[in-house]
């Protein structure tokens, strides 16, 4: 019998390479153990949040204080709250299949962006006395902030894009260690100092505000100095923890000063009698 023993060999595998056996983190990486219940954890979050701001913005109409800052309010949480429903769903699918799709935590990261660019220019126009000294602003006023507010929006959109996109997978760099990501620090300590300024010149001329604004200028500057707070602790933290705990004191930064601006505006709460705005609505 005539054998041909050297021919070639058409061989097709698979490997499959876990880390564990639990679902929450069998196709984790070791940096990412841990993501997708610090995600449920905020989901959770939100929603309560979005229960108790529908609260207080039903206490609003009630009195007439609907203002369109209770609004911005309003859509920054939402969309927060969507971001991490569009994050959490990529999250449960990785943990199912190890793939997941990198499409959903793109549109997550979007509407993140959406969230604090909203909020950003909510402080802003808040430090300005906007419904709360003042019925309108200038319209240089308009134009600059609309100006901040686009470049800021394009700068969140490009980070994302070049991460998820051009990034390289296997680096432990976080989400923020870019060129874009300096642009957008930059742009957040541009806005904080413009922000205080803002207070600053509104307290001047509305002298009555005054025991709101210093309790307003402390708490919400924190939340700008969030960012660079963040890039400064990653470059400190080990590699293979540096991913899960900077996505969750990104996350803790926005739900946290969501929720103290969501207090003030409460008109049953303590620190409202110092935020009273500047004239009812039709709603």
């Amino acid at each position: 019998m005539d054998e041909k023993c050297d021919g070639p060999i058409d061989i097709s595998y698979n490997f499959q390479f876990t880390n564990g056996y639990k679902f929450s983190d069998k196709h984790f990486s070791a940096d990412e153990i841990g993501v997708m219940e610090t995600m449920i954890t905020f989901v959770c979050l939100q929603t309560l949040l979005i229960g108790y701001f529908l609260y207080v913005r039903k206490l609003l109409k009630s009195i007439h204080k609907n203002h369109h800052t209770v609004k911005m309010l309003g859509a920054s949480i939402f969309l927060a709250w969507f971001a991490h429903g569009w994050i959490l769903i990529h999250y449960i699918w990785f943990a199912y299949d190890g793939l997941g799709w990198v499409g959903f935590i793109y549109v997550g990261r979007l509407f993140q962006g959406a969230s604090e660019t909203v909020f950003l220019l909510l402080l802003i126009l808040v430090g300005k006395g906007w419904t709360i000294c003042c019925r309108k602003i200038s319209a240089r006023g308009r134009v600059k902030i609309a100006v901040f507010g686009t470049v800021y929006s394009i700068t969140w959109l490009a980070i994302p894009t070049y991460y998820y996109l051009y990034g390289d997978r296997a680096s432990t760099l976080h989400f923020y260690q870019s060129a874009y990501g300096y642009i957008l620090l930059t742009l957040r300590l541009f806005g904080l100092g413009w922000f205080l300024n803002a207070c600053t010149i509104t307290v001047r001329k509305y002298n009555a505000k005054v025991h709101f604004y210093h309790k307003f200028m402390m708490a919400m500057a924190l939340w700008f100095l969030g960012l660079p707070i963040m890039a400064i602790a990653a470059s400190a933290i080990t590699p293979w923890t540096r991913f899960l705990i900077i996505n969750a004191l990104d996350w803790t930064f926005l739900f946290v000063f969501q929720s103290v601006l969501c207090y003030m505006y409460n008109p049953e709460g303590k620190l409202n009698k110092n935020f009273p705005f500047h004239a009812t609505t039709t709603e």
